[in-house]
Parts: C-alpha cells; sequence; structure tokens
C-alpha cells in the first residue's frame, strides 16, 4: 500500500543554494518580462537578465551536483506512463525532484523562455520586426505551459496535502520518513518504496 503523507515526515533539500538562487533570478526575470512593454529598456533588461540566468543553469547543470543535471531530469517515456497510470489508478507516488510529467513541462519551460531569449534578442540587434510573431506565438506557448504547469502544482499540493508552490521556491519538500529510493542517495534497493520517482534531478 503506498504511504500517506502523514506524519512522520522529514524535509528533503532538493536543490543547492546556487540552483534555487537562479531560480528565483529566472522567476523574477520572467515575471518582469512578462509585465513590461515589448521595447521597453526594462524589458530588454529582463531578457538579457533571462539570458545569462539560463547560461549559467546551463553550464551549473553541466559541472553541478546530480541535483542540477538537465539530463537527469528527464524522465523519460516510461516514467511519464507510469505516473499518468497512477494518476488514473488514484495512487501516490514521491519524488525528491518534480514528478515525470512536471519535470518534462519544466523542460519545455526553459527551452522556450531560451528560444523567447533567443528571438528577443535577434529583434533587438536587428531593429527589425520579422521575428515579432514568433516572438509572440513563444510567448503565448510560454504562458500556457506555465499556467499548466501551475495548476498542476496546485492540484498535486491538494492532493497530497503538502504546500508544493513553497517546495518549489524554498528547495525543501516534505516526504515521508521512511522513503528510499532504489537508484537515489540511499542506494537500497530492498528497501526502495514502491511509489518512490525521480530521487532528485531539478529544474
Amino acid at each position: 500500500m503506498p504511504h500517506a503523507l502523514l506524519s512522520p515526515t522529514r524535509a528533503f533539500r532538493t536543490c543547492d543554494p546556487l540552483q534555487l538562487a537562479l531560480r528565483w533570478v529566472l522567476i523574477a526575470s520572467t515575471l518582469a518580462a512578462l509585465v513590461t512593454e515589448d521595447d521597453g529598456s526594462a524589458h530588454m533588461l529582463a531578457g538579457a537578465t533571462l539570458g545569462l540566468c539560463l547560461i549559467l543553469r546551463l553550464l551549473w547543470g553541466l559541472v553541478g551536483p546530480h541535483s542540477a543535471s538537465l539530463a537527469a531530469l528527464w524522465p523519460g517515456r516510461d516514467e511519464i506512463r507510469l505516473q499518468i497510470a497512477d494518476l488514473m489508478q488514484s495512487e501516490k507516488r514521491y519524488d525528491l525532484g518534480p514528478s515525470p510529467i512536471g519535470a518534462a513541462m519544466s523542460l519545455v519551460l526553459l527551452a522556450t523562455l531560451a528560444l523567447l531569449v533567443l528571438s528577443g534578442a535577434a529583434m533587438a540587434m536587428s531593429a527589425q520586426t520579422t521575428l515579432e510573431p514568433l516572438h509572440e506565438a513563444l510567448t503565448l506557448v510560454f504562458a500556457v505551459t506555465l499556467a499548466a504547469y501551475m495548476a498542476g502544482l496546485l492540484w498535486a499540493s491538494l492532493h497530497y496535502r503538502v504546500n508544493l508552490v513553497w517546495a518549489v521556491l524554498s528547495g525543501v519538500k516534505p516526504l515521508p520518513d521512511d522513503l528510499y529510493w532504489d537508484n537515489g542517495p540511499d542506494l537500497d534497493p530492498t528497501a526502495a518504496h514502491p511509489r518512490a520517482g525521480n530521487p532528485g534531478a531539478n529544474p
């Protein structure tokens, strides 16, 4: 039987301080870019900050700890299918990092942000508007994906009775104290929980 998120629980740190700081700057810069005028200096500054953060995040994903690895963040189709099956059967699974669907959406968000920064930089340097429809379309894709991600996060918070929005912002997630991952930090397949998923990679 899957565990219920009742006591005892333990707070697991899901990312390192640099990763968390980049996440906060990414969030702040994204919000600034979304609410400022496209051709204004504030919008361009937000875009430049986003670009710098994305580069630093990519580099940290290459040289940083496992929790920062973007390659490890991709869950694979089998894990996504397993989570969908769990959701259809009202099963609970526990991930130190994001769930498989959440991880896939995080990668889509990061990729869309990168394309937005590149198209915006190209528009700023060329002073032409030919890329404006593409930039606006990418903005719409990003906004829809972000809304879906936040809706899933809120639903999961209610489903597990845990504030997962705060878990994303703080980098700390409460999980059952006796939870183990067969491919994670405990390295104990015999003690692995049947619904212990992603052992820690985070966007």
